[in-house]
């Protein structure tokens, strides 16, 4: 993976050559030339008007990373390109498309974006988006997504995404949520609530929960203040879903110390059996608090119809459990 930052105009040229990979992205093709240090640095100045002769040099990387970029037109296809992940910029979804024919995989990400109210700004750049794509721009399908609420909602792709992975999301952006899972489709969502309510269902509107078949969420343990009512969240999450597998990841923060009485409330077998019991599709259930153990079932329907629910190897996680 190379990983690329962009600067303001002017800001570039005033740096230390010892910032040699803080280059602007219109020189991309001089770093990923892999061209000496001396030669590099000499063609600076002039990176504008260069010939870009080491571009097939470029042709053979599958990730990238890029920060603060401006994406142009007239730069070159990347077929190649399985992987991109975009930080503090809005790419615009019919131009990464043609930049990137075979890109799988997509981050967007504003790493210095605070939580921000939607504006009518926001609805108006997804609106431009949305309306290029249905006009024949843009990708026709991605194997995985991520990014913030906010991000993904002013992208507004409308293509097939099988998995999409949504961070930090509070009850100001459910409804920005449903949109992004409305317009991808996906039957794999992976989803970091900051806080766990009733109003959490609105993310998954029916037409969302119909396809989905893999949950991955990560919960602030705090936002527990009510444990059976934060459990009963995922039942109504769940009711219309033929979910089959469910992994649950409970984080306490930046405090490594898990709290007793949270550990004895939570009861994650017995959560668990509720969900196996109420959800007959579910066949792998993950639970997980920090870095303690994790616990791991899986569940098998016996010859006769029973329903068997028996421990499996935490070490299983990571190969069932992968979205």
């Amino acid at each position: 993976m190379v990983k690329i930052q962009s600067h303001k105009p002017g800001d570039l040229l005033a740096r230390s050559p010892t910032s040699i990979m803080d280059l602007d992205l219109d020189v991309i093709y001089i770093i990923l030339s892999s061209l000496p240090r001396r030669d590099l640095v000499r063609l600076m100045n002039t990176c504008r008007t260069f010939n870009r002769a080491g571009v097939q040099h470029l042709l053979s990387f599958e990730d990238l990373s890029v920060y603060y970029p401006t994406f142009q037109s007239e730069l070159v296809q990347f077929p190649r390109m399985r992987k991109l992940s975009v930080y503090e910029a809005d790419p615009p979804p019919a131009l990464i498309a043609l930049i990137f024919p075979n890109l799988m995989d997509l981050t967007v990400y504003g790493l210095d974006r605070v939580k921000d109210p939607r504006s009518p700004e926001d609805y108006q750049y997804r609106q431009q988006n949305l309306s290029v794509q249905l006009a024949g721009g843009g990708f026709t399908s991605l194997d995985r997504l991520a990014g913030g609420p906010l991000d993904l909602y002013r992208l507004g792709l409308t293509c097939q995404v099988r998995c999409v992975d949504i961070f930090r999301v509070d009850c100001d952006t459910h409804d920005m949520v449903a949109y992004i899972l409305s317009n991808s489709r996906p039957s794999h969502v992976i989803i970091a609530f900051i806080a766990i309510s009733p109003s959490c269902v609105r993310c998954f509107p029916d037409e969302v929960a119909v396809r989905l078949t893999y949950l991955q969420c990560t919960i602030d343990y705090m936002s527990f203040d009510g444990i059976s009512d934060a459990f009963d969240t995922f039942y109504l999450l769940l009711q219309h879903s033929p979910l089959t597998h469910l992994k649950l990841y409970f984080t306490t923060g930046f405090s490594k110390r898990v709290p007793t009485n949270f550990l004895e409330e939570s009861r994650p077998e017995a959560f668990a059996s509720q969900i196996i019991a109420s959800h007959p599709s579910i066949r792998y259930i993950a639970v997980g608090i920090n870095d303690t153990e994790r616990l791991f079932w899986k569940v098998t329907t016996a010859e006769d119809g029973e329903i068997v629910v028996d421990k499996a190897p935490e070490e299983d996680i990571s190969v069932v459990m992968e979205p």
